[in-house]
């Protein structure tokens, strides 16, 4: 036994390998940082360091689930229209919305009104800019007389009916005066007079006269007011001149357009309640002076810099600040605004509470965009996380490079072709040019992986399970730390490292205090290719675990040793020799190195 080395680790690089050696039959036991026995091992740490790096990389720049804590800006994409669900809201969905709630409240306030009065504007002018309109017409209609039964006053007057009308028209003095046109014969006055009680035939008495025929009188003087008698003519002109006064009055220099009721009830929209219309609708509005808006107010928005009184809007705050505030910014508006950030989340760094949610991204989606519980579902699906249904696949199992665990019903480019049923893990690839797979039929207890090297997949591998392996080529594995006494399967370099290894002249057995048995050996084999059995010194008690056979004394061609793990026992192994590309015929000494325990 010789000297035992310290450990040493191996410098790991957080670099992605392109692929993991293969031992070569012919390659010799090289130890040490840059030793062909630890190239396998270093590619396999360094794509750990890189897969690791990533993942803390990825971990370090995403938020989490629960009430992730945001900052920076976070964006969404614009809800449909009209959406009502919980979906976040963007700041143009929420224009949208405004814009849309005002269209239709001022629309609904319109409603259908002829255009030259769908404004506050065009109906100030059709009521003449009388700030008290409706007492202006309520006082006006006080002065008329209603349709049913009216107490008329003054002089009341009406067109004259036709002679000898017999119906519910009102008769004038005219229709009365024609009606009485028609003289009295002496008998008929005589008979009258008789029939009343007078006995002055044809003669009327001055007190109390009961005239007949067409009474005239002289006209009295415009204005006259005392006990004259009154013709019509003095009537006619006094009610002539009393409806003329009485209308200038109503009309009182109103325009041409609205001096009549019919015009003025067509500019009042024919609207019995036009007071209570136009109350109600001014109720909606807001004053000049300190008005309380309420819901979202809105205006045009100023030109960029303008500093002035008019007032801003969103749109203007957001350009002059880059679509940014500064928390002091964002403390000194809400100050102004006398609010207390409650019930609202910062920009930066928010602390959202209860459920927060967020529009579902399109599947593949890696940016910053918010991920929701439906999104990462489906992220997880594609690994069989989180359900019992896996994607499908079918077709050409060399176009399958998409990440995930696929369900994958083909056996083209299978490992066995006679199986079209597998369950395939596809590892994270480039560009679709470097992936691996690992591939289990769905009745068979087998495990195949390969890999894809610039777009060239390499030859399906079959994993063979721990309970009594069958190995074949050249087996590898990591070494164990030095003096390990567990049931880690050791390899040459670990055998280096654990004895002092030296190339006896024929063959020998060492014993380690671990239970291991190593046998190295020197025998002659026929270079025919034929299989031999190799018999080694000491017959293993459990299992051979690994062989090593390479040639002690190659000739001018390349000579391969053969050896057929799969048919190994306690005792021995076949072994053959050939040279490639040479005659054969006579013995090839090799040397061998069989592990077991």
């Amino acid at each position: 036994m010789g000297t035992i080395n310290n450990e040493t680790n191996l410098t790991e690089s957080p670099t992605w390998e392109a692929g993991v050696y293969e031992f070569q039959t012919t390659d010799p036991v090289q130890g040490g940082p840059d030793g062909l026995d630890n190239k396998p091992t270093r590619q396999l740490a360094n794509r750990t360091q890189f897969l690791r790096a990533l993942c803390e990389a990825l971990a370090n720049t995403k938020a989490p689930l629960e009430s992730p804590a945001l900052t920076g800006q976070p964006t969404a994409p614009t809800a449909e229209a009209n959406s009502h669900d919980e979906q976040v809201a963007n700041t143009a969905f929420v224009q949208t919305a405004i814009a849309a709630a005002v269209s239709s409240a001022i629309a609904s306030l319109v409603n259908n009104s002829p255009a030259a009065l769908d404004t506050l504007n065009e109906l100030a002018t059709a009521l003449g800019n009388d700030p008290n309109f409706a007492t202006t017409i309520t006082n006006a209609l006080a002065a008329k007389a209603p349709l049913a039964s009216p107490a008329l006053t003054g002089t009341p007057t009406g067109p004259t009916a036709a002679a000898g009308t017999n119906t519910l028209q009102l008769a004038t003095t005219a229709f009365v005066q024609a009606a009485l046109s028609g003289k009295l014969t002496q008998t008929q006055t005589d008979a009258l007079y008789a029939a009343i009680g007078h006995t002055h035939s044809g003669y009327a008495p001055l007190a109390s006269p009961a005239l007949t025929g067409t009474p005239t009188a002289p006209t009295a003087t415009a204005g006259t007011n005392n006990a004259q008698l009154a013709n019509t003519a003095f009537v006619q002109a006094a009610i002539a001149a009393a409806v003329s006064s009485a209308i200038a009055s109503l009309v009182n220099n109103s325009p041409a357009a609205l001096d009549t009721l019919n015009e003025l009830a067509t500019a009042l929209g024919n609207d019995p309640n036009f007071a209570t219309t136009i109350t109600n609708a001014l109720a909606a509005k807001a004053p000049l002076a300190s008005p309380a808006l309420t819901g979202t107010p809105t205006g045009p928005t100023a030109a960029a810099g303008t500093n002035n009184a008019q007032l801003a809007t969103t749109a203007f705050v957001q350009a002059a600040t880059g679509g940014k505030l500064t928390q002091a910014q964002t403390d000194a508006l809400y100050a102004a605004l006398g609010h207390t950030h409650n019930g609202y989340a910062p920009l930066a760094s928010p602390a959202l509470t209860g459920t927060p949610t967020a529009p579902t991204a399109a599947a593949g989606t890696n940016n910053a965009q918010l991920a929701n519980t439906a999104f990462v579902r489906s992220a997880l699906m594609q690994f069989g996380l989180g359900t019992n249904d896996l994607s499908d696949w079918v077709g050409d199992m060399n176009a399958l490079t998409t990440s995930g665990l696929w369900l994958a019903a083909t056996s083209t480019n299978a490992p066995n072709p006679a199986i079209s049923a597998w369950f395939v893990i596809v590892l994270p690839n480039a560009n679709g040019l470097y992936a691996a797979q690992l591939a289990m039929p769905q009745s068979v207890n087998e495990l195949w992986f390969r890999a894809e090297n610039a777009g060239v997949w390499s030859a399906w591998s079959k994993v063979v399970g721990s309970d009594s392996p069958a190995l074949t080529g050249v087996p590898t594995a990591p070494t164990p730390p030095a003096w390990s006494t567990t049931d880690q399967v050791s390899n040459a370099y670990y055998v280096h490292n654990s004895i002092d290894l030296r190339f006896p002249s024929d063959r020998a057995s060492y014993f380690c205090s671990n239970g291991w048995i190593i046998q190295l050996g020197r025998v002659n084999v026929a270079n025919t290719g034929a299989f031999t059995t190799l018999t080694f010194p000491v017959a293993f008690p459990n299992r051979m675990v690994s062989f090593v056979g390479n040639i002690i004394s190659p000739g001018v061609n390349v000579t391969t040793v053969l050896a057929n793990a799969d048919a190994a026992t306690k005792t021995g192994i076949p072994v053959a020799v050939y040279n490639v590309g040479g005659a054969g015929g006579g013995t090839t000494p090799i040397f061998y190195l069989a592990i077991g325990f």
